[in-house]
């Protein structure tokens, strides 16, 4: 079920009562019902103490790290399912609809309180009205935007200290989703020479 726990000798008796109703439910319920398939090889015990912490009360006091961090314990392995943590609502009104990313796009290039950024459109679905492969300023593809603009020199500049002081990370896009409905990173290298082609030819 995870780390090994630590028993203290004051509360053996309620610890071990304890990690035997964890290793119960485990047996029992998520190693048997269906719907906790996806959660099986993640819920473990990862810290040491969860069980002490469990006797203490700490599941129904501090939930959102014991159920997650000491889910055999707390008995919630369920809580590590993201359609548990985070369930949709049937009722929630879409943000976007087909067709208003356009919108925005097209509106970066006529709203006058934007044309003070002087944004320049590197890539865009389709061809301007009267535009051609052979005038274009720009190449077919997803919308890409540049603000030219954007910020002065100095807040560029204080941008770039504070990334040195923080660390950069390199760019990445999402990639398999994990158990627990989070993803891990997927860094797009044929990407990223696109983006230093456009720069080097700008």
């Amino acid at each position: 079920m995870g780390e090994p726990q630590i028993i203290d000798v004051t509360m053996q008796d309620k610890i071990f009562q304890k990690i035997a109703d964890a290793r119960y439910y485990m047996n029992n319920v998520v190693n048997m019902e269906q719907s906790y398939e996806q959660v099986r090889d993640i819920c473990k015990n990862q810290h040491e103490s969860c069980a002490f912490w469990a006797v203490l009360g700490e599941c129904e006091n501090n939930p959102n790290y014991m159920k997650a961090k000491c889910a055999p314990m707390c008995q919630s392995c369920d809580f590590l399912s993201i359609e548990t943590r985070c369930p949709l609502d049937p009722e929630a009104v879409d943000a976007l609809y087909p067709g208003d990313v356009t919108k925005i796009f097209e509106r970066i290039q006529t709203d006058p309180s934007i044309q003070q950024y002087e944004p320049k459109i590197v890539s865009r679905p389709n061809y301007l009205p009267g535009d051609t492969e052979e005038t274009a300023d720009y190449i077919i593809g997803p919308w890409m935007v540049v603000f030219e603009n954007a910020m002065s020199d100095e807040e560029a500049d204080r941008l770039i200290e504070l990334g040195g002081i923080e660390g950069y990370e390199r760019s990445a896009d999402v990639g398999k989703k994990l158990a627990d409905g989070t993803y891990d990173k997927k860094v797009w290298w044929i990407h990223m020479l696109v983006m230093l082609l456009i720069c080097l030819l700008d």
